[in-house]
Order: structure tokens, then C-alpha cells, then sequence
């Protein structure tokens, strides 16, 4: 998810070169997590007018905790294995959490999620 965005740009970069002088992006789940990822890193993100995002995962560690609830397990599980898949994988949670840097988007979104989701908490959706 940190660096899936890099392949976005090289496809935006495509787009610019074929003449395209403004973009609208589309994004499902985690492609949502990626477009967001583009809009905070690329110099190419300028080019962007507008966002479609389908239920887009915005918090990993959300995610993880809402399927951890999901399966009525203890909370204490979801922890345990995000801090192990943090040593294991050298990764920090709050790098996977898109929505710290939501006031640095400036574009219009329009953002279709439901309530009745079972793999992404719409709740992340909602502070989005």
C-alpha cells in the first residue's frame, strides 16, 4: 500500500502524455488507500479534478480491528498481531492511516459506502 501509488503515477503519467490535461480517479477498496497515497506524494497530483472512491480502506489498522470485532474475537488479538506484522514486516501502523493527512486534499470526492460493508468499516468513510 506504500508504494503501490508509484504505478499510479506512471499510469497518470501515461494518460498526461496522451494528452489528458485532467484527470478523475476511481478507486474500490484498496485502490481507494492507493489513489489517496498518490494525491499526498506525487507532484502529479495536481493534475487530479476528482475523486470517485468506492469504500475505500483508509485505515488499515482499522480494518484489522473491525474484522478482528467482526469474528467476535478479543481486541487484544488484533494488538498482538498488528505489533507482531510490525516487527515482522518493519511497518508502522499510523503509515497505513490515511485519513492523519485528509485536510491536505483539496478536490472534490464523491464517496459511495455503506453501512452494511463487511470487509471495509464504513465508519473511516464517515471522518473521510
Amino acid at each position: 500500500m506504500q508504494t503501490e501509488w508509484k504505478d499510479l503515477e506512471e499510469a497518470v503519467r501515461y494518460a498526461i502524455d496522451q494528452g489528458a490535461e485532467e484527470l478523475i480517479l476511481f478507486g474500490y477498496s484498496m485502490g481507494g488507500a492507493i489513489i489517496i497515497n498518490f494525491l499526498y506524494e506525487s507532484p502529479l497530483a495536481e493534475r487530479v479534478r476528482g475523486l470517485i472512491l468506492d469504500a475505500p480502506m483508509l485505515d488499515f489498522s482499522a480494518n484489522i480491528d473491525f474484522r478482528v470485532r467482526q469474528r467476535g474475537l478479543p481486541g487484544f488479538l488484533a494488538a498482538v498481531g498488528k505489533f507482531i506484522a510490525g516487527i515482522r514486516f518493519d511497518m508502522n501502523w499510523e503509515d497505513f492511516n490515511h485519513l492523519k493527512r485528509v485536510g491536505q486534499l483539496s478536490i472534490p470526492i464523491l464517496l459511495f459506502h455503506g453501512d452494511a460493508d463487511t470487509v471495509i468499516p464504513v465508519e473511516t468513510s464517515d471522518a473521510l
